[in-house]
């Protein structure tokens, strides 16, 4: 269903899925967020927050 939504393969989506070293690319999240009913945002957040800016001071 996701693949179909979204216009992406289902082999794409399996890599996604399965392949931790994949790249989820920006237009990817946001369709298969659309898709699964989720706000592009909060997947974007819970996928990536844990991510912090490197300090201007080392």
């Amino acid at each position: 269903m996701v693949a179909r939504r979204t216009g992406l393969s289902k082999a794409r989506i399996n890599e996604l899925s399965l392949n931790t070293s994949s790249h989820l690319r920006a237009e990817e999240l946001y369709l298969i967020a659309k898709a699964i009913d989720a706000d592009p945002c909060e997947v974007l957040n819970k996928l990536y927050g844990h991510l912090q800016l490197v300090s201007e001071g080392g």
